[in-house]
């Protein structure tokens, strides 16, 4: 093969995401594996019912948090790439103290609502009441990472890709070490949570110690000077922005964590604990998907910025055709050796979740091919598709949930994940074509 040919087939703009992306996909391969380490030793450790209840646990906190989260990652991004190449210093740092001051309010906010609801929750969602004080305890790893997503945006704007990947390994080793060592001296569950604690905290100190130097020139110059009034003529657009970003994650929880709590609702937590288990192993895919979706969605801003939908085309055609080459591959594999894998890792209790990674692998296939639809809308600024998309996804998810869910248990949970990315994803290519602008005929 002549590789030559091949690199000038996707063009320099592939090539550049693909620098960007590869320091992102090395770390997160080594993010994966101490992540696959960690939760292979919390399921061997807990087996399936007890790694089940701490799903629940974990997915509770983390649904309630990105029901008035603000995705404030995408904004930063959204926004910030336009006052960058203005070279508006004023504007950027009154928009990144704006930033962190939402995504401060937002985390507080979150932990409030879980403090406060987790005893309904243990006693109606998870028929568990003796949880609830696991739910509590946990809640506040919402005040410890409560503005992580404006630290990462703030890197990933200036595409501070190599410090996100150092941040990304040292997070995950962090979390392996001490639950590695909190296991070992047999804590159980209430050891388990607190060692997520202890990593969340030190993952957000690195992350935010990055993030400000990133922007030290203008923080400790300016910061005084940059009062977010400055952003008023904008704040209507910033706050639809936002609004739709976090109505659109809402609506996307249920594809990630509300079949959880949905299944613990109707099932066992045995099945919670097979459900998510596959869940786990099918997202390994995800290492390529993150990685490039990170890296291309600043290079999109910044095209659909200067006005060049032509490349953008071109790029994202070229782009469909790598991840196909790449992802193809690594799915069928997880396919046809998860009857030997899933016991060899976890033990033959959760051979049940072979089944359900086989089906599950289906949907995370399409996301991954079309992983450019998601940061392509963002960058045009348009939101609200995705949001109105996710409506319908999760109306039709939640019908097909209550029917599926309490006869095939997580079977059922594994059928209908597959839903949202094989209708969302050609719903979004529908509506992408006709709102690309200037040239609509550019995707044909």
């Amino acid at each position: 093969m002549n590789f030559k040919k091949a690199f000038n087939f996707l063009g320099s703009d592939v090539i550049k995401i693909a620098q960007g992306s590869f320091q992102l996909f090395t770390a997160e391969v080594i993010s994966l594996l101490l992540s696959f380490i960690h939760g292979i030793v919390v399921a061997r450790y807990l087996n399936a019912e007890g790694y089940g209840v701490l799903t629940l646990v974990v997915v509770y906190v983390t649904v309630v948090n990105q029901l008035v989260d603000f995705r404030i990652r995408e904004a930063v991004v959204k926004f910030g790439a336009e006052f960058v190449s203005q070279k508006d210093q004023l504007r950027q740092l009154a928009y990144f103290k704006l930033c962190y001051i939402l995504d401060f309010s937002t985390g507080v906010l979150a932990f409030l609502i879980v403090f406060l609801t987790a005893g309904w929750a243990a006693r109606y969602i998870f028929h568990l009441p003796e949880t609830f004080q696991f739910i509590r305890f946990y809640a506040l790893v919402l005040l410890i990472s409560t503005v992580d997503g404006a630290s990462q945006g703030i890197l990933t704007l200036f595409e501070r890709f190599r410090w996100l990947s150092f941040a990304a390994v040292f997070s995950a080793g962090l979390k392996l070490l001490t639950v590695v060592i909190f296991v070992s001296m047999d804590f159980g569950l209430e050891g388990l949570l607190l060692a997520y604690l202890i990593a969340a905290f030190g993952g957000s100190i690195f992350l935010l110690v990055l993030a400000l130097k990133t922007i030290k020139g203008l923080v400790w110059d300016k910061a005084l000077l940059a009062p977010i009034g400055v952003l008023r003529v904008r704040f209507k657009e910033i706050f639809f922005f936002l609004l739709n970003t976090n109505l659109n994650e809402t609506l996307s929880l249920f594809i990630r964590n509300v079949d959880c709590l949905l299944l613990g609702y109707f099932r066992p937590a045995a099945e919670v604990g097979y459900f998510r288990m596959a869940k786990n192993i099918g997202e390994c895919l995800h290492i390529i998907n993150l990685p490039v979706a990170t890296a291309l969605y600043p290079h999109l801003a910044y095209l659909f910025g200067s006005r060049k939908p032509k490349e953008a085309v071109s790029l994202l055609k070229k782009l469909s055709f790598a991840l196909l080459l790449l992802i193809l591959p690594l799915a069928l594999f997880i396919f046809f050796t998860a009857p030997w894998l899933v016991p060899a890792l976890l033990g033959e209790k959760f051979y049940p979740a072979v089944s359900s990674l086989r089906i599950i692998l289906w949907g995370i296939f399409i996301a991954g091919i079309f992983l450019w639809l998601r940061p392509t809308f963002l960058a045009l600024g348009r939101p609200g598709i995705l949001t109105t998309i996710n409506i319908f996804n999760v109306l039709i998810m939640l019908f097909l949930s209550i029917i599926l869910v309490p006869r095939w248990g997580y079977i059922g949970s594994s059928l209908i994940y597959v839903f949202p990315y094989a209708f969302g994803h050609l719903a979004a290519l529908f509506f992408l074509r006709r709102n690309w602008p200037e040239e609509k005929q550019a995707l044909e």
